[in-house]
């Protein structure tokens, strides 16, 4: 609020306590109200819902100033703009709520005020609201519940559920998925039916879960069923799905061993081979997590193969072939790719900050320096 000046007005009586509000508040004294020539605090706070719906009509709350008005009574302009459209009028009014209806269809809607008194003064300032994203759908339930029966290798076994409902429309189908030995889930069919059915595969275990989708397309959440026994006492792997993708930076290749039908089971052998070349061997329990990791800064662009092998006594044993591919480097237009030399005329590989590039004779970097300190430890010794 800015200062000026004041001129002097009608005569109001003593000053006194109970009048301290009427005077301007500048050290100013005498039996005389003194109006204030400048700018009111006026400038309030708006809020809108922080959910909305597409279809809806929503309330805009303002919250006046505290500050000190010396212009009278105030009123504001409220202004609403739905996606990226222009600013348009609502109401200018003294109300402190104004209603507002989101068309269905609009992605987001914010709201702007702005204050003026009835002396003539208009705020610089407009106010505005957070820009809220609009809902225009919602999505179906979770099926009520989900059954599966006869899981029995080679035969069919049997889905069934009891119906989702959808708040806002139609629940048009189900999607049913399958993950069988701890394994990725896969679509088994897409159907408006509350059954369907699946040949059982030469498993050590299954599950299976489905959810509703919508006349708008949108998906509720699952129902999923326990994991059941296919066939006990078999080995299993599971983790990601056989085929990984592109790799271009070393990544950690997550499994799950069991055997179906107990949890018992310890040391359990697992060996895996990059290429050939192992680069894995353990003993887990069953459900323990192994990890191997895969240095794809030491492979050269292409395809390359984890097999993964786990045995345990009688039990059937499992194995996994996961394939991945190392990009190529792509030079630029324009780029050039330079190999640089040492004395002896071998390649040598520029280190990084993680000194994990790969050096002389294949060997990383880091190698190299653990393997030599160790030595002076030796000698040291």
């Amino acid at each position: 609020m800015s200062s000026t000046s004041y001129i002097k007005g009608s005569l109001i009586g003593p000053v006194s306590a109970a009048k301290n509000g009427k005077y301007p508040n500048n050290n100013y004294s005498g039996s005389y109200w003194y109006v204030y020539e400048g700018t009111d605090s006026i400038d309030p706070a708006v809020s809108i819902p922080e959910s909305v719906m597409g279809g809806d009509t929503i309330q805009i709350t303002l919250t006046p100033s505290e500050g000190k008005v010396y212009g009278g009574n105030v009123s504001y302009l409220y202004e609403s703009k739905l996606d990226e459209g222009e600013w348009t009028a609502i109401a200018t009014t003294a109300e402190t709520t104004q209603s507002l209806l989101v068309p269905k269809g609009t992605n987001t809607v914010q709201v702007r005020v702005r204050a003026q008194d009835d002396m003539g003064f208009v705020s610089e300032d407009y106010v505005l609201s957070a820009a809220v994203s609009v809902i225009n759908n919602l999505p179906p339930t979770a099926p009520g519940s989900i059954q599966a029966t006869n899981v029995i290798q080679d035969e069919e076994a049997t889905i069934t559920l009891t119906a989702a409902s959808d708040p806002d429309g139609q629940v048009v189908s189900y999607i049913y998925e399958r993950s069988h030995d701890d394994g990725e889930w896969e679509q088994i069919a897409d159907v408006n039916s509350l059954t369907c059915t699946d040949r059982v595969g030469e498993w050590a275990v299954v599950a299976y879960r489905a959810k509703a989708v919508d006349n708008e397309g949108a998906s509720g959440p699952y129902a999923a069923t326990e994991t059941q026994d296919v066939n006990v006492n078999y080995v299993y792997i599971g983790g990601p799905g056989e085929e990984l993708g592109p790799k271009p930076a070393p990544f950690p290749l997550e499994l799950l061993v069991n055997v179906s039908g107990t949890s018992q089971v310890t040391d359990i052998s697992v060996r895996a081979a990059l290429d050939g070349k192992q680069v894995y061997s353990g003993t887990p329990s069953a459900g323990e997590q192994v990890t191997i990791p895969i240095k794809t800064h030491l492979l050269g662009a292409g395809t390359h193969t984890v097999e993964v092998q786990a045995s345990k006594d009688d039990y059937l044993p499992a194995s996994k072939r996961y394939t991945f591919t190392v990009p190529a480097v792509v030079l630029p237009d324009g780029g050039v790719g330079a190999l640089a030399q040492g004395p002896d005329g071998r390649a040598v590989y520029h280190t990084t900050l993680a000194q994990r590039c790969i050096g002389r004779d294949g060997v990383d970097i880091q190698a190299q320096m653990d393997a030599l300190t160790a030595r002076v430890k030796t000698l040291e010794g």
